[in-house]
């Protein structure tokens, strides 16, 4: 179900692309979006731009033109889990407003980055003429390219391809569960899952390590009555067959992508 909330994903990833108007095989293109994986034990995930100079070195476009695409994905990545989060609150009646509370800290920073008003006002603060030449040499670029991102239905194809990808993914624990011999409710496992993940974000540690696997071990056991042997043996599954199946399978793939780096890009062309 991981696996398939990846590849699910990659329709998003690619609905991006076209946007932009970049083009790359099918292929290359699904191995450079699987690297984005090795890079999610990193602190919210920002090692994925490395990902942005692979696409230059395969397309010739500018790594600033690109970054919107790597940066929104991340974002509307976060968008999915908070809104798997806030739905099953909601079914089951618990926890909402802290569900609202974080997801609105989540989204925040990234305001930052997807919308130019907060880069604007920097523009207008900073009096050094190097550093303004600087400053906007990419950032003019970077938010020029972000523009073309930000409209109501790229956003409505990522929710749409995110909440149920994150779905997929909070099924790891509902097979864990099922696993170790207890029937749980789907909802309520994928209530559990995000629940774990949106507290694991909001402290921005590499891969959530720590926070999320001690909210799953505490929800696990409050739910099932298990004790905290069982509910770690859960965790540790259900975190290998997500965090850590995603790791490593990114880290094969980015490995690979290693040989796109030396390749001479293609010369710009203007559109």
């Amino acid at each position: 179900s991981v696996l398939c909330g990846y590849l699910l994903r990659f329709v998003k990833w690619h609905y991006y692309l076209k946007k932009m108007n970049i083009k790359i095989p099918f292929r290359k293109n699904l191995i450079v979006y699987l690297s984005l994986y090795s890079m999610n034990i990193t602190p919210g995930k920002i090692g994925r731009v490395l990902v942005a100079y692979t696409l230059n070195r395969l397309t010739a476009k500018k790594t600033s033109n690109i970054l919107p695409i790597v940066t929104l994905d991340i974002f509307t990545d976060f968008i999915g889990v908070g809104a798997l989060a806030l739905l099953a609150a909601i079914y089951f009646h618990t926890y909402v407003l802290y569900i609202v509370i974080i997801d609105i800290v989540l989204i925040a920073p990234f305001l930052f980055i997807v919308s130019d008003w907060f880069y604007n006002i920097i523009k207008k603060i900073i009096k050094s003429e190097k550093i303004i030449k600087f400053f906007t040499l990419y950032g003019d670029e970077y938010f020029a390219s972000q523009s073309r991102l930000n409209t109501p239905m790229v956003y409505a194809v990522s929710l749409a391809v995110s909440l149920p990808a994150a779905f997929l993914n909070s099924m790891a624990l509902y097979f864990s569960l099922l696993a170790i011999g207890f029937v749980p409710h789907i909802a309520g496992a994928a209530f559990i899952e995000s629940s774990s993940m949106v507290l694991g974000m909001i402290t921005a540690i590499p891969g959530n390590i720590g926070v999320t696997d001690g909210a799953l071990v505490a929800f696990i056991g409050s739910a099932f009555e298990a004790n905290a042997a069982i509910s770690s043996a859960v965790t540790i599954m259900t975190r290998l067959a997500t965090l850590w199946f995603g790791v490593i399978l990114g880290g094969i793939m980015l490995i690979y992508t290693l040989r796109y780096w030396s390749k001479m890009p293609r010369k710009q062309t203007r559109h």
